[in-house]
């Protein structure tokens, strides 16, 4: 899971995550686009490749939030041979900045 905590709507945010692939053959991977409305808030890159067997992709995630509450959006990656596949959970809560400026 990967906790974002609070962060401002319309403010840009970019993260890193790391698949793994501890298998003994490669593993082609492709990200799954999410069809919720915050899901579509979030583009990974790359959104598919090939990881090496013992190798690890780093993953880039930029994310503006546009709307406010308490999400937890799952995000998925497909990766072949696999019969199910890879889940990312990413939790956050966007908030205003009401500081004055």
């Amino acid at each position: 899971m990967l906790k974002l905590g609070n962060i401002f709507v319309n403010t840009s945010h970019v993260y890193e995550v790391k698949l793994m692939n501890r298998g003994a053959i490669d593993a082609p991977f492709t990200y799954i686009p999410s069809a919720t409305t915050v899901g579509r808030c979030f583009k990974f890159a790359p959104e598919e490749g090939v990881i090496a067997a013992g190798g690890i992709q780093t993953i880039h995630i930029s994310f503006n939030a546009t709307v406010l509450g308490s999400f937890e959006e799952q995000f998925q990656f497909r990766v072949a041979a696999s019969p199910t596949p890879v889940i990312l959970t990413v939790w956050f809560s966007p908030h205003h900045d009401l500081s004055p400026h």
